[in-house]
């Protein structure tokens, strides 16, 4: 009984190695004819990519004067703001500061009149 199922067992092993060369077999043919189906795709891809590199680069080097420029113009603008900020605290301190404390004192005094003349 034992070699009737020792057999069997062996058979059935055989059956499952024999399945499993030919799947390997058929997955092998299989990535074969895709890897040759794909190999031009990826060769345009590739042609391609490179013509909108070339094409990026261009435009980046048409670029760079431009931004040199423009980092120019942003410097300009940021110094000519600091200067009108300066200009406007100058202004505070120097000039309104002093005419809103004026201001101040004035009405303070003509209340201080209006208070002490009212009582008498």
């Amino acid at each position: 009984m034992t070699d009737i199922l020792l057999a069997v067992f062996t058979g059935i092993l055989a059956l499952s190695i024999l399945t499993q060369s030919v799947l390997f077999l058929l997955t092998f043919l299989s990535f074969r004819r895709l890897s040759k189906d794909l190999l031009p795709q990826v060769q345009k891809l590739t042609e391609k990519t490179e013509a909108t590199f070339v094409a990026i680069t261009d435009i980046a080097e048409s670029i760079k004067p431009v931004a040199g420029k423009l980092a120019d113009s942003v410097e300009i603008i940021h110094d000519v703001t600091r200067r009108t900020c300066n200009t406007i605290n100058i202004l505070n301190d120097g000039v309104l500061a002093p005419v809103s404390r004026i201001s101040a004192i004035t009405r303070a005094v003509k209340i201080a009149a209006g208070v002490l003349f009212r009582r008498r």
